[in-house]
């Protein structure tokens, strides 16, 4: 992950500042960062020790074909449990635009700060469903709920860190922006639903963690629809 937003500031620069590409330049580094990501997954991959080599399993094989329904589920009952978030968003977006021109830029502004904030928390749920996922393998059921609880315990503390930041430094915040200040206006008004937001958002990115770590896609995924 760092390597490749690394990657992708030096491929800003160039594409976008030097080269004067505009947003065609934005759209062929962030192309060119994810391809980073995958050489560098990759490479992690093949040099993991722990990952054991077998000789007679290939491409082609019986074991690749035998596995393809079972892949194919869990990653239909993955798809079904993560679109939700994305669809919600794109409603919400397409709301914003009826809002007004300060009502949308408001939007913007808050989505900004909310890719920050959910960042740091979700690099803290990614670290706790690996852990929790490999206990649940190794049949260590108590050993993933302390992990769930210590990274929920984490993740609540982030956010409330993070909650003290925003408040103190709202005006800051603001005037990085430079909105007009009838947008000022319309994100102060939902400053607190904001701060309400960023904590409930970290015990619902947690708690999906651990429903992906435990593989129970298909049964969350049922819950969110009824939800």
């Amino acid at each position: 992950m760092v390597v490749s937003a690394v990657a992708f500031l030096i491929l800003l620069y160039v594409l976008y500042v030097r080269l004067d590409l505009g947003l065609e330049g934005v759209c062929i580094a962030t192309g060119l960062m994810y391809l980073v990501r995958f050489v560098c997954s990759s490479i992690l991959i093949c040099m993991n020790s722990d990952l054991p080599k077998h000789d007679d399993v290939y491409l082609f094989s019986t074991e690749t074909c035998t596995n393809v329904m079972p892949l194919l589920k869990k990653s239909l009952s993955s798809a079904a449990y993560g679109v939700w978030g994305a669809w919600s968003t794109n409603i919400l977006v397409l709301s914003a635009t009826y809002l007004g021109t300060a009502g949308a830029a408001a939007y913007t502004i808050m989505v900004s700060i909310i890719e920050l904030v959910d960042n740091n928390t979700a690099s803290i749920c990614q670290g706790s469903q690996i852990v929790a996922a490999k206990s649940i393998g190794q049949r260590k059921t108590r050993l993933a709920l302390q992990y769930y609880t210590l990274g929920f315990i984490y993740a609540m503390a982030s956010a409330v860190a993070q909650i003290g930041i925003l408040w103190v430094f709202c005006e800051q915040i603001l005037d990085f922006y430079e909105a007009k200040e009838e947008t000022n206006v319309i994100v102060r008004q939902n400053w607190l639903i904001f701060h309400i937001y960023v904590l409930v958002n970290a015990v619902q990115l947690m708690s999906n963690s651990f429903v992906r770590a435990a593989g129970k896609q298909y049964e969350g995924s049922f819950l969110t629809l009824a939800g």
